[in-house]
This record gives C-alpha cells, sequence and structure tokens, in this order.
C-alpha cells in the first residue's frame, strides 16, 4: 500500500485565508519551494502512484510537501 502526504494544498475553498492570513508568510518561510501546492500537483503525484509507472513501488509514502519536511 503506499500514500500521499500533503502539506499546505490551495484550493478555491481556502485561497483567500491563506492569501490573507499570517500564516502566508509562515508557509513561505517553511516550504522550500515557498508556496503552497496547487491541487493539481498533488493530484499528479497520486496519478503517479496509481499508474503502471509504479508498479514496483510498495509501501512509499510520497510527500508532496514543497520540502516542508526537509529541515
Amino acid at each position: 500500500m503506499n500514500a500521499a502526504s500533503p502539506t499546505f494544498v490551495v484550493n478555491d475553498g481556502n485561497r483567500k485565508l491563506l492569501e490573507a492570513s499570517p500564516l502566508r508568510e509562515e508557509i513561505r518561510r517553511g516550504v522550500l519551494l515557498g508556496r503552497p501546492a496547487p491541487c493539481e500537483e498533488v493530484a499528479a503525484g497520486i496519478c503517479y502512484l496509481v499508474s503502471p509507472a509504479a508498479a514496483m513501488v510498495t509501501g512509499h509514502n510520497l510527500m508532496i510537501d514543497g520540502g516542508w519536511t526537509a529541515h
């Protein structure tokens, strides 16, 4: 079984909150890429895990976090 672990994901429901919140600066400092992930980037990682390209990938947790857990 594989899993995906995104951190901050921006979507229509939270976009205004993330853009106006002091959390925005914390995300910019804490995420090495300096931004939250759009839903499409998270979906792309999940599509990989369920695709034939990942047939030999087992027991993996794909971190889709822009580098949040790297430091």
